[in-house]
């Protein structure tokens, strides 16, 4: 299907941020390493652990990824900053920031958009 460049990048773009596997399992350690520690201190423990991650933006019809970008899942900060950027850009204006084939196809690594 084509793509809308003109369309409300919301209404077609979905983002989120995906764990991988082994990331999920060093944070589940962390978690216990963080409680136990926390206990033995009868303190808080400053902050959770930083978890390796991808921002995954994919279109919402058909589920195709066309950005993954290495991030942090504690990084919350960069997807609200992309899904407010869906609320205020088009589809094209988005893949222009992001540097995302128009075409539909994965891109790589793109520089910090503003």
């Amino acid at each position: 299907m084509d793509l809308d460049l003109g369309a409300s990048a919301g209404a077609v773009l979905a983002a989120d941020l995906v764990a991988t596997p082994r990331a999920r399992w060093w944070t589940n350690a962390g978690l216990l390493v963080s409680v136990v520690l926390g206990a033995l201190a009868h303190g808080d423990w400053p902050g959770g652990p930083t978890v390796r991650a991808f921002l995954v933006v994919t279109r919402q019809d058909t589920g195709v990824e066309l950005l993954r970008l290495r991030t942090d899942t504690d990084d919350a900060a960069l997807l609200e900053h992309v899904r407010r950027q869906f609320d205020e850009l088009t589809v094209g204006e988005f893949f222009d920031r992001w540097g995302i084939d128009a075409s539909g196809a994965p891109s790589g690594e793109a520089a910090d958009p503003e």
